[in-house]
């Protein structure tokens, strides 16, 4: 069954990734490069996902304001936690956002 980003952010998040989901959609109000993007960056999964050492943000945390910097360490405390599980609900982030 395909599921789009929105199905994905809509549906109640696995326990380990409730602030990924969080920064995910808080990222969806954001300009590139988004919250969720650094985080895909800072966790490695972006250049997996990319290819050829290519990032999402491209090293630009320029715009992060004080509640983006909340979700982002958030997010990297549930990442801390579970690394593998965060890194593979992120890759289903991202796909999700492909189609």
């Amino acid at each position: 069954m395909f599921r789009g980003l929105y199905d994905l952010l809509d549906e109640t998040p696995p326990a380990y990734a409730e602030a990924v989901q969080t920064l995910w959609a808080w990222s969806l109000n954001c300009s590139h490069p988004t919250p969720a993007a650094i985080f895909a960056d800072m966790i490695g999964v972006s250049e997996e996902w990319l290819g050829d050492g290519e990032t999402l943000s491209r090293g630009d945390f320029s715009g992060l304001g004080y509640l983006e910097l909340d979700y982002l360490a958030d997010a990297l405390k549930e990442y801390a936690a579970r690394p593998d599980q965060v890194r593979h609900y992120v890759r289903d982030l991202l796909d999700a956002e492909q189609n």
